[in-house]
């Protein structure tokens, strides 16, 4: 009961969010161009003006599609999303459908809304369960649910053709089961940095043609009143009441797991449940959690309103006994915030605020933090003497990787001399110049090569090659490296006739995906979107 009430509080949460925080979200973007030297509609595509109502409708649809995907963590990729971009693709696939003539009925919608386990009641489509949800946002949730049926029939119909023949599924199997084992030769640049002289004349160099990359970047310092979990949860009190009011209230949470949930009705059996007293210390760990998020919550509220009314932002903590932190300067190329830990909206929030002002509660992982930004320091290039060290590791470690290489490829030369001239093997060759033989556990194109990681350019060359031969000099992290190929070690054919029809169905997927980025980005491109939202793509 209770995770089907968990789904529905999920359902209505984006359901209203649909209807009412996109005003919000959209209405910044749309106020820059309210204006009346401002553009009458939200851009083109396909030679069609699309009105900023338009526009924002459909971006109501993206941002929810987007937190439904990521659910609680969409805040912290929410930053990383580009929603105009996405919304611009929906309009696009939409308009396209429209060409297409692609509809989809009431009834189609309807049948696809009987499916949400929300809006069942007994295993049926509940039509007064879906009244009490969505009340008067049902229009607005079928449109949307409806428009996105189009995309995904359109979706369809564009890749309806693609099929992958017998050729074509033995050769991706082929690719994703060979495998090769070679052997290596690596050369780290640390090992050089002993060799290696750094002159002032090359750090006064580096420092000149540097200056961006050397640039500090914008930091600021917070202060910060910590209403935290923990704490609260030494505050909360538990007694027996408790526990049995919850244990009876949630009953089904403690129902023995092999037992029916619904049999049919001859054969119903009574539903066995775990005693109290074999529950009671977990019930007692989740109401102390509960009330004590509940606790932390109310008190950042009651603080923040407090502050609020101009009150000192360092005698209001002290009324319940709390200090004021403070994190040190930051910046925002790191997502851990120092002393708070990692918090997308604290970080957004302290790079927003000016000094002397305060913030509302954020909550992270660990509790409520409201903040009141300290000092600022913009972004500047630091003078020479500030980032000398700085500079001189960076030139030591830029010649060390110059030297590496230059031996990693003299090497080579004098390995592929040595077995030309003697007729000697690899590893003999290796030997005799004094060098480290690496060899590898087998790996397939795709996949990760085992003291190298991963890379599909060694992976690539690695099966071009034939057994025996040997590669150029290759770049990785670890520094530079040559190989010599053992061994290609072919598919099992008899494997791959058992695999053949589930590896068909995923070959297919993959085959679809490919071909459906490449139809959208040419849809695009014939699109020819001309954005009044932000800057175009």
């Amino acid at each position: 009961m209770l995770k089907l009430l968990r789904k529905k509080m999920k359902l209505i949460l984006w359901i209203t969010t649909i209807l009412v925080v996109p005003t919000f979200v959209v209405w910044g973007t749309m106020v820059r161009f309210g204006e009346k030297r401002g553009p009458a509609y939200a851009g083109i595509i396909f030679g069609r003006k699309v009105s900023f109502d338009e526009y924002s409708q459909t971006f109501r649809e993206v941002d929810q599609q987007n937190r439904r995907m990521y659910g609680d963590n969409y805040s912290q990729f929410a930053k990383f999303l580009n929603l105009e971009e996405q919304t611009w693709d929906r309009l696009v696939l939409l308009y396209e459908a429209r060409k297409r003539n692609i509809i989809v009925t009431d009834r189609e919608v309807s049948e696809e809304i009987a499916k949400f386990p929300a809006f069942q009641k007994d295993g049926r489509f509940d039509q007064e369960t879906y009244r009490k949800i969505l009340a008067n946002g049902a229009r607005a949730f079928e449109e949307e649910l409806r428009r996105s049926l189009i995309i995904s029939r359109l979706s369809e119909e564009a890749m309806k053709d693609v099929t992958v023949s017998d050729e074509e599924l033995k050769d991706e199997y082929k690719k994703e089961n060979e495998k090769a084992k070679i052997s290596y030769v690596l050369f780290n640049p640390e090992k050089f940095k002993g060799e290696i002289k750094v002159e002032e004349a090359e750090l006064d160099s580096y420092y000149k043609t540097h200056e961006q990359a050397l640039k500090k970047p914008e930091e600021v310092n917070v202060e910060f009143i910590p209403i935290e979990f923990a704490g609260a949860e030494n505050e909360v009190v538990i007694v027996e009441d408790d526990v049995r009011k919850y244990y009876d209230s949630h009953l089904d949470e403690f129902a023995v797991s092999d037992t029916p949930v619904a049999a049919p009705a001859p054969e119903k059996k009574e539903k066995a449940f775990k005693p109290l007293d074999e529950v009671k210390e977990d019930i007692k760990k989740r109401l102390t959690t509960l009330r004590a998020r509940k606790l932390a919550k109310d008190k950042a509220e009651k603080i923040y309103y407090a502050l609020l009314e101009d009150r000192k932002f360092e005698d209001v903590p002290k009324e319940y006994n709390l200090t004021i932190g403070e994190t040190g300067f930051f910046s925002q190329d790191k997502p851990s915030i120092p002393v708070i830990g990692f918090s997308y909206e604290i970080l957004k929030s302290a790079f927003e605020l000016k000094p002397g002002d305060f913030s509302e509660p954020h909550q992270s992982s660990n509790g409520y933090y409201i903040i009141r930004l300290k000092e600022k320091k913009e972004s500047y290039i630091p003078k020479f003497e500030d980032v000398r060290e700085e500079i001189e590791k960076n030139v030591l470690q830029d010649k060390a990787k110059d030297l590496a290489r230059s031996k990693t490829e003299e090497t080579l030369v004098k390995v592929k001399d040595t077995l030309r001239e003697d007729g000697k093997g690899f590893e003999d060759a290796a030997k005799e110049l004094q060098l480290d033989v690496h060899v590898s556990e087998p790996f397939t194109r795709r996949g990760y090569i085992p003291g190298i990681g991963m890379s599909a350019e060694i992976a690539g060359a690695a099966f071009s090659l034939k057994v025996g031969e040997i590669s150029n000099v290759f770049e990785i992290p670890q520094g530079y490296l040559f190989f010599k190929l053992n061994e290609l070690l072919p598919m099992d054919e008899d494997l791959f006739k058992k695999e053949m029809d589930t590896f068909k169905t995923r070959a297919l997927n993959q085959k679809k995906s490919n071909n459906y980025r490449e139809w959208l980005t040419n849809l695009r491109a014939q699109a020819k979107l001309k954005s009044n939202i932000g800057s175009p793509r």
